[in-house]
């Protein structure tokens, strides 16, 4: 841990002193744990133990506090932790108010998690290479190290596994290995609606529409990145008798999730034509 002593400060000392002068930080913690649980956080978290300090950050996270977050990763990071490592290079890209850039760290810090395996800094790697983000495009890194972070354990890698065997980018196409990988990874919301599709076209498996209803579902809960499409295919078959005795409610629900949505997007649509003729 040398390179990272090196990285934060020496050693410890410097994001102990930043957690110290953010004592608001606690009511946060409090805020989501209790008291109680929120003290018993703090003291571990001092004591070194990073499953405590990833936990207080995560916290800072998701109240949208950024910058309480940050010395907490840091010091998670010099314990050796790799999930640290890639979340701070989210921080030193600058992509925080509140927290300055730092393009070295930031690289620096990547190329460690990277080393460590990390399942989430590797599957940032291949999109990049799928994407041509920062590095020339080239689909087949892409799938290495999608599959790369699939073999650690990661279920966005396995949809994303999948999803290029399906298409055949990176690797010969094969609907059975697009299945079988959709299959493991169905405990992402990418991974509900992209298995569901199986399940409904036929693909990799034998056509099961029950399946594909159950599995669209899922992904519509978990609010998926193909939402719209989701619903109308929901309310499609439940027009058609699946999805169980309660179809017809669960359309009714659908439906009107669809014209909220659509409501919305008119009049958001209205606002951005108004001001552009102001």
């Amino acid at each position: 841990m040398g390179f990272l002593s090196r990285l934060f400060g020496g050693n410890q000392s410097n994001a102990v002193e930043q957690v110290r002068s953010q004592p608001e930080g606690f009511y946060i913690v409090k805020y989501e744990y209790g008291e109680g649980q929120a003290r018993s956080l703090f003291q571990k978290a001092e004591a070194g133990d990073v499953n405590a300090q990833l936990t207080i950050a995560k916290c800072f996270m998701d109240a949208a506090e950024q910058p309480y977050a940050l010395p907490w990763y840091e010091r998670a990071a010099l314990a050796g932790s790799s999930q640290a490592l890639h979340e701070l290079t989210y921080f030193y890209e600058g992509r925080y108010v509140g927290v300055e850039a730092d393009p070295e760290k930031a690289e620096q810090v990547r190329r460690e998690a990277l080393e460590m395996n990390n399942p989430e800094a590797i599957l940032k790697l291949a999109s990049q290479y799928y994407s041509g983000d920062g590095v020339e495009k080239d689909k087949e890194m892409a799938f290495k190290y999608y599959m790369k972070a699939a073999e650690l354990g990661n279920g966005e890698a396995m949809a994303e596994v999948g999803m290029c065997y399906l298409n055949g980018e990176g690797v010969n196409q094969s609907d059975s290995q697009a299945f079988a990988w959709l299959s493991k990874s169905n405990d992402t919301c990418y991974g509900y609606y992209n298995l569901a599709q199986c399940y409904i076209k036929g693909i990799g498996t034998s056509k099961n529409l029950e399946r594909g209803v159950s599995y669209l579902e899922r992904a519509v809960e978990g609010k998926c990145l193909h939402l719209s499409e989701a619903r109308r295919q929901l309310v499609d078959l439940y027009s058609k008798g699946y999805g169980g005795p309660d179809a017809k409610r669960k359309m009714g629900e659908i439906q009107e999730e669809i014209n909220q949505s659509d409501k919305l997007m008119d009049e958001l649509a209205s606002l951005i034509l108004s001001d552009s003729n102001n």
